[in-house]
């Protein structure tokens, strides 16, 4: 089984071994882990318009409420993206406004 991810190159941990192929990211050591290449000119295209914009992020939120994976899922999925990853806060504040370490608190009240 391939996983198949889009990651912007700085969001790949410094602390994970990466290696780069045709400039795609893949986990080094890994055979079941591709790293596919983002569409930069619809990404530049969406940047340019505050309705593409709006659209984008509502289409992210239309797909995680109607994703039928499991809460647990998704929150140890995101949880290990926050140990592998030194830009996880820059993420989740740019998606809800809130560190990582603010929800946290939040959730262990």
């Amino acid at each position: 089984m391939c996983c198949f991810l889009e990651i912007p190159q700085m969001l790949l941990s410094p602390g994970i071994s990466w290696k780069f192929i045709n400039g795609l990211a893949v986990l080094a050591g890994s055979s079941n882990f591709v790293a596919k290449k983002m569409n930069t000119n619809n990404i530049l295209t969406i940047l340019e318009s505050e309705d593409l914009l709006e659209r984008f992020v509502e289409v992210l939120i239309e797909e995680i409420n109607n994703d039928d994976e499991a809460l647990y899922k998704k929150g140890r999925e995101l949880l290990n993206f926050c140990l592998s990853n030194d830009h996880a806060d820059d993420f989740f504040i740019a998606i809800c406004g809130w560190s990582v370490d603010s929800l946290l608190s939040r959730v262990c009240k």
